[in-house]
């Protein structure tokens, strides 16, 4: 999994685009269904998606990762969340620990991305509610691509 270049994180934490994220989010989430229990994010970056999850959420013990230890450092002033340094290739998890994992806009970014989504799975517990969610190609998305390298893959393929 790759660490975002300067370039691409001076976009992704202007403000704009964190409000448009956040809203994608609670959209997203709005009509998921109850949880409890401990859930996992994924590529949480500085802890924006990490508080929304726990604002729909908020009986959740949430862990949230990054493999960049810059974004944690940044994620840890919110001391309601676990955040911890993990490549989502190689989770330092047991089998079947969390109730649910999020894994949002993160797998564009994630090389070997079936490798992560089976880390995924692996770490879920039986029964357990995955969510997924990774941006389609608007027109902000597209010059993201253009600019900064990331892994592609078809809704065919991932589904």
């Amino acid at each position: 999994m790759a660490i975002m270049c300067v370039a691409e994180k001076c976009i992704v934490h202007c403000r704009l685009f964190e409000f448009m994220h956040r809203r994608t989010i609670r959209k997203y989430l709005s009509d998921a269904p109850p949880l409890k229990g401990k859930a996992l994010e994924l590529g949480c970056g500085k802890g924006a998606t990490s508080v929304e999850i726990l604002r729909r959420y908020p009986e959740l013990k949430l862990t949230a990762t990054d493999i960049d230890p810059g974004e944690i450092a940044i994620a840890r002033k919110n001391k309601q969340i676990k955040f911890e340094v993990a490549d989502a290739q190689k989770l330092p998890y047991k089998n079947n620990t969390f109730d649910a994992v999020f894994a949002f806009d993160v797998h564009h970014h994630i090389e070997d991305w079936k490798t992560a989504l089976s880390e995924e799975y692996r770490v879920l517990k039986k029964g357990g509610r995955l969510f997924i969610f990774d941006f389609g190609r608007p027109p902000l998305h597209r010059l993201l691509y253009r600019l900064f390298p990331h892994v592609d893959f078809s809704k065919d393929e991932f589904i």
